[in-house]
């Protein structure tokens, strides 16, 4: 019954009475492939057609909706800023409603159409006697008769091509299918404890809702429906997590580790010839992590902690005393430049050892790569560095016993799962410089130990930061000449690599030469992702020397570029970056004793979350703080940056707003597992079909028994 309608759920789209092989097509940019995703592409929110009010009834500064229809529209450019601008005037039977958009693109203008009819929502706001909007959000009607629908209209995501109305008639369509499954996916005793209503019910609640009354709560995901989905999606990723972290539900248990005895005296001597004295909190992390290792159970710990307090170096240490047991240490970068600069700093750090280090790249000649890989198959290198090269099929270690993962968000679980196989109970240590808030850590890592160092090294002084608008650079210009001359070296970031048709922003490469006018008397060099690896090598070896005062870059330096001597960055248009990845940008500078800056650099318009972002970045330089922050604001869809991440990809759930719930599913799951750790019971049956189903793939299960 249940494997029946987990097929019923991965039934193309196509499928579908009314879509077929073209609107499929356009349905799989929104990433709906099946029945299932269809189903799970909620509305993201509700309007109520009787409840939009009128301008004359509304106060300045309040959020509005406004129906009406488009009159004219005009592109101008400002007197003042000489920046292009785009009007557009609205009526509806009394009232006239200039909107504006300062940013848009060729898609945007495509949408508008004389007397095409919209629901306009935005801060109200008035200019002389015309009542205005800037920027908007337009939901476009068909037609006119549109607006005479009673009851709540869902509004879905949309792309090019697709419409409201028709995402309307694939749901009606669909939910008259799914009523006939009369399937359940959660253990009805959960569904009584909870009083969740059916999986049929949340559906058609979500999808064709039909009080008003209930409209404040569909728009906050607070429905019962909402919330019943939402307690579904974390009890099935916690059934999932405490399943791994037990070692049930893989094609193998968990390996017994390799036991260690690794020399403590050795350690802590190798500590003590620094130049500086390690923290206590790395200290602590390096004991945590020796003590795992001296274990029969493979290790799995995550050390987190924020830019600049030392991460690489607890792994050195930890890698020291692994390689001197007779084993082999592999380190997993997310990029060439990073996986160079930890090939570089531990070859100068373990120079007293007699390690040899290597380091494997896409860039390297097929006779370089042969001669490295035959020597990590015969033992003879015992310290590998690469990134995602490590993971493939050619490269073989005779004895792998340690795998370290930097960066760990940039890799998916199943390649943290590719590396362990390289050895026979790999140990597997995780570290990243994005402080991960206990929430996110709870879902993402509940199968990992976690490990933090929440201490910076003495001196190390917190960067002056400062939000600036583009009127400002000339007295940023200035300050920046003055710094050269004291012989400093700055960062100039940017979004883009080059101009886009479709977004009006400053790029890298055009920003480049503009600062190479302004800066003369100095050397500007400019590195981004697009460059071949040597190049980008080349440039940074450049900077490090401090023959190029300037680097012009992209996010490409978000991750690890370590240059003392820089003490200002400068970021533009910041509020188009998360808060995150501007801290990870911000600790570039500030690496050595001199004060340093960073400077972001802000154009009009700013949304209202760009400026919280901005305003948290001046406020605090506490990696912790700003990742809460981070994930309030933004969500945990974007915390950490791409589907890609290994982060789960929640339907519905927000980590942030559903906390409760969380807590609730995830108590629910360890209990359900450990009453069933084999999820091999008759009660379990339906379960374990409904897990392997949604997460086999993403947390590398394997269906057994």
């Amino acid at each position: 019954m249940m494997q029946n309608f987990l097929k019923f759920l991965e039934t193309p789209i196509q499928y579908l009475k009314g879509v077929g092989p073209r609107l499929a097509d356009l349905l799989a940019r929104l990433n709906i492939k099946t029945f299932e995703d269809l189903l799970y592409h909620i509305p993201h929110r509700y309007i109520d057609f009787k409840a939009i009010e009128s301008l004359s009834q509304a106060q300045i500064g309040e959020q509005v909706m406004f129906k009406a229809k488009l009159l004219d529209y005009t592109e101008a450019v400002s007197s003042r800023s000489r920046k292009k601008v785009f009007s557009a005037l609205f009526q509806n039977k009394f009232e006239i409603l200039e909107t504006k958009f300062f940013r848009f693109y060729a898609s945007l203008t495509k949408q508008f159409k004389k007397g095409r009819w919209a629901i306009l929502q935005g801060e109200l706001s008035r200019f002389g006697a015309q009542w205005q909007m800037v920027h908007p959000q337009i939901q476009w009607l068909e037609e006119e008769e549109d607006l005479e629908e009673a009851g709540i209209i869902p509004v879905y995501p949309l792309t090019e091509g697709l419409n409201n109305k028709m995402l309307l008639r694939f749901r009606e369509n669909l939910l008259i299918q799914f009523s006939k499954q009369q399937q359940e996916t959660l253990p009805a005793e959960l569904l009584e404890k909870y009083q969740l209503p059916a999986l049929s019910e949340s559906f058609e609640s979500i999808h064709q809702p039909v009080d008003p009354a209930a409209l404040q709560d569909l728009n906050a995901y607070a429905s019962r429906a909402h919330q019943r989905l939402i307690f579904e999606e974390f009890f099935y990723l916690s059934l999932g997590l405490a399943l791994k972290k037990a070692g049930q539900g893989q094609a193998e248990q968990v390996p017994s580790g390799v036991a260690l005895q690794i020399d403590q005296n050795l350690i802590q001597q190798f500590l003590s010839t620094l130049p500086f004295t390690p923290t206590q909190a790395q200290q602590k992390v390096i004991q945590e992590i020796l003590k795992n290792l001296s274990a029969r159970k493979a290790m799995s710990r995550l050390v987190q902690g924020d830019v600049g307090c030392g991460k690489t170096l607890v792994a050195i240490a930890v890698a020291l005393g692994v390689i001197q047991t007779g084993y082999q240490v592999a380190l997993m970068a997310p990029t060439e430049i990073l996986a160079e600069q930890h090939t570089r700093n531990i070859q100068k750090i373990l120079e007293p050892y007699p390690i040899k280090i290597a380091l494997l790249k896409s860039a390297m000649s097929a006779a370089d790569k042969r001669e490295v890989l035959e020597k990590i198959k015969s033992g003879e290198i015992h310290f590998l560095v690469g990134t995602h090269s490590l993971i493939e099929d050619e490269v073989e270690f005779k004895n792998l016993a340690l795998a370290i993962i930097d960066e760990q968000h940039r890799f998916g679980v199943m390649q943290r799962a590719e590396l362990k196989k390289k050895g026979d109970g790999t140990h597997i240590l995780i570290m990243t410089a994005t402080p991960i808030p206990r929430t996110l850590a709870m879902t993402v890592y509940g199968d990992l130990e976690i490990s933090t160092i929440d201490e910076l090294p003495k001196g190390r002084q917190p960067i002056d930061t400062r939000v600036y608008s583009e009127k400002d650079l000339p007295r940023i210009y200035e300050f920046a000449r003055k710094l050269i001359a004291q012989g400093r070296q700055i960062y100039f970031i940017y979004p883009l690599v080059d101009e886009s048709e479709k977004q009006d922003l400053k790029n890298a490469t055009q920003s480049a030469a503009h600062l190479q006018e302004v800066f003369r008397e100095y050397k500007v060099g400019l590195v981004h992702g697009q460059m071949k690896s040597e190049e980008k090598e080349e440039v940074l070896h450049n900077f490090l020397e401090n023959k190029i005062q300037i680097l012009v870059s992209t996010t490409v330096i978000e991750v690890g570029i370590d240059v003392p001597n820089a003490t200002l960055m400068v970021v533009e248009h910041a509020e188009r970056f998360g808060l995150s990845q501007l801290h990870q940008m911000r600790g570039r500078v500030g690496r050595g004793s001199e004060k340093s800056y960073c400077f972001l650099v802000a154009s009009w318009p700013r949304s209202e979350t760009a400026l919280q972002r901005l305003q948290m970045m001046s406020k605090t330089n506490d990696g912790f703080k700003i990742a809460e922050a981070d994930l309030e604001i933004r969500g945990p869809g974007d915390f950490m940056g791409t589907r890609q991440s290994g982060l789960p990809d929640f339907r519905i759930a927000n980590l942030v707003r559903d906390l409760p719930i969380l807590e609730k599913a995830k108590k629910e799951a360890d209990a359900w597992i450990e009453s069933d750790p084999h999820l091999s019971q008759e009660k379990s049956k339906d379960i374990k079909e409904v897990l392997f189903h949604r997460w086999k793939g993403r947390l590398g299960l394997t269906q057994v028994g």
